[in-house]
């Protein structure tokens, strides 16, 4: 995606998990105590879990059909 918007300065905000809570440095989320930075971080957090049981699950397809071959 490309946007021609430019900022007058960069704008760097992090987004951490303390505890089982994510948090952001932005404005909104200190207002709000949720933002869109957040947000993206636990989709992209979901993607890669989903990711990573699915590759296990077919790992383990795997090694039980080589097994039995």
């Amino acid at each position: 995606f490309h946007c021609s918007l430019r900022l007058p300065y960069p704008q760097n905000y992090f987004v951490e998990r303390e505890g089982r809570k994510w948090t952001c440095n932005c404005p909104h989320y200190r207002k709000n105590g949720f933002c869109s930075h957040v947000c993206a971080v636990m989709i992209l957090e979901s993607l890669e879990n989903a990711q990573n049981s699915q590759r296990a699950r077919l790992k383990k397809a795997v090694k039980e059909f080589v097994g039995h071959g």
